[in-house]
């Protein structure tokens, strides 16, 4: 009896082994986000200037993200966001424009992936990773003004936290993520597993 119950414990194992092996362990994603830090950042520091000096006209670009994943086992994944995000708007003293004021947040994150349903053309996921956001700040003033331009560096704490993640596909997936973070509250993209 004790052979028959190693000989199938022997075989349950390699199985698993086997099973293990079957799916893609490396994966590139691109992804366009609606929300990030940086923006809700900017948008509570707007709420609060005065009524004499204002941000008007603001537009965001991004967060554009390149994302690489390696998995570790088959419902683990470690890796790394890269995260790009643009903002530009007029600066107005007492509502006449006198410059403009543009923003550039450059955001590095390792980060984890934890696989709740992992089948070979549908996955559910959640994603959490904690890094560094690099902005650039530029203010440039008309010729008129005596305040001149000016530039302004910051390193930022920041990170991305994805509640609820679904993907479908095989090598070429599209994948939308719900969550937080500098990749935003929503983001979407297209994900390459090889």
């Amino acid at each position: 009896m004790k052979k028959v119950f190693l000989l199938l414990l022997l075989i349950s194992v390699v199985s698993l082994a086997k099973a293990e092996n079957n799916f893609k362990k490396n994966e590139i994603s691109v992804s366009y986000g609606i929300g990030s830090t940086s923006l809700l950042r900017d948008v509570g520091l707007n709420l609060i200037t005065t009524i004499v000096f204002t941000l008007k006209d603001v537009q965001y670009y991004g967060p554009y993200s390149i994302e690489y994943n390696h998995r570790i086992s088959k419902t683990v994944a470690l890796g790394g966001i890269f995260s790009y995000v643009h903002s530009a708007g007029d600066i107005r003293f007492l509502g006449e424009t006198v410059g403009t004021a543009k923003d550039y947040y450059y955001t590095a994150i390792p980060a984890a992936k934890l696989y709740w349903v992992n089948g070979k053309n549908f996955a559910l996921y959640s994603k959490v990773g904690i890094g560094l956001t690099f902005q650039t700040s530029e203010r440039t003033y008309k010729e008129d003004d005596s305040q001149g331009d000016d530039t302004d560096h910051k390193v930022l704490l920041d990170g991305q936290v994805s509640y609820f993640g679904i993907e479908a596909g095989t090598k070429l997936c599209g994948f939308a993520e719900l969550g937080g973070g500098q990749q935003g509250i929503l983001l979407g993209g297209l994900r390459y597993k090889f």
